[in-house]
């Protein structure tokens, strides 16, 4: 099934969804924070694995990684080859800040090869939220995107504790859509709308985005 996948603890998977080619996106907490960590050891061996070749790190500036890129020497040799972007993005998803930095992300990836790997620090929110959002515009269904969202946590206990996490996606979908319903009907024409008049993309790097995501990734 769509959306189930092999897990680490530290959070990092592929994002297999309906529409998107096997070995194509991959989401994470944060790489090298502390390469010494048992965490940072498993993404480093899952990234080698996964051949990621470019990636969106969506929560640090380009200043704060330059400190700190040579602790992990896999995503150091993807700074040096400039397939990394940082984008330091926020948690308001609507703002003109957080989309403007979306577009370049996007572009960013209309213009380098995958495999991809997106993160940010915990691997949830802002990474879970860009996920969805791809996910959506490729097609996946929402009880997917739901699943994988909650699967982010990486600890059941935290959602038996807080029920309320796995609502936070479908709210978050819910203002995309103008305080609407959302629903499989509805979902990615509600992402295409975002992409286009909030992210502000062009039709034709949304459709280039969908060749890239339907595309069999070699790294």
């Amino acid at each position: 099934m769509k959306g189930q996948r092999e897990r680490v603890a530290s959070n990092f998977h592929e994002f297999r969804m309906e529409g998107i080619a096997p070995g194509t996106l991959y989401r994470s907490s944060h790489p090298i924070t502390d390469a010494s960590t048992e965490d940072a050891r498993e993404i480093a061996e899952a990234a080698v694995k996964a051949r990621i070749a470019a990636v969106l790190n969506l929560c640090d500036t380009k200043t704060y990684l330059t400190k700190i890129v040579k602790i992990a020497p896999w995503y150091h040799r993807l700074f040096k080859a400039n397939t990394v972007i940082a984008l330091d993005m926020g948690f308001d998803f609507l703002s003109t800040r957080f989309c403007t930095k979306l577009r370049r992300g996007i572009q960013f990836m209309l213009t380098h090869d995958g495999p991809y790997l997106l993160h940010c620090h915990a691997g949830i929110d802002r990474t879970g939220f860009v996920c969805a959002v791809l996910g959506a515009l490729m097609g996946a269904k929402l009880s997917d995107i739901v699943n994988d969202y909650i699967a982010s946590y990486n600890d059941k206990s935290l959602i038996d504790e807080y029920p309320e996490f796995t609502g936070f996606i479908l709210e978050d979908f819910r203002k995309l859509n103008g305080g609407e319903e959302i629903t499989d009907a509805n979902l990615q024409g509600v992402a295409e709308d975002f992409l286009e008049h909030k992210v502000k993309l062009t039709r034709e790097e949304i459709a280039e985005l969908k060749e890239k995501l339907t595309e069999k990734q070699h790294g």
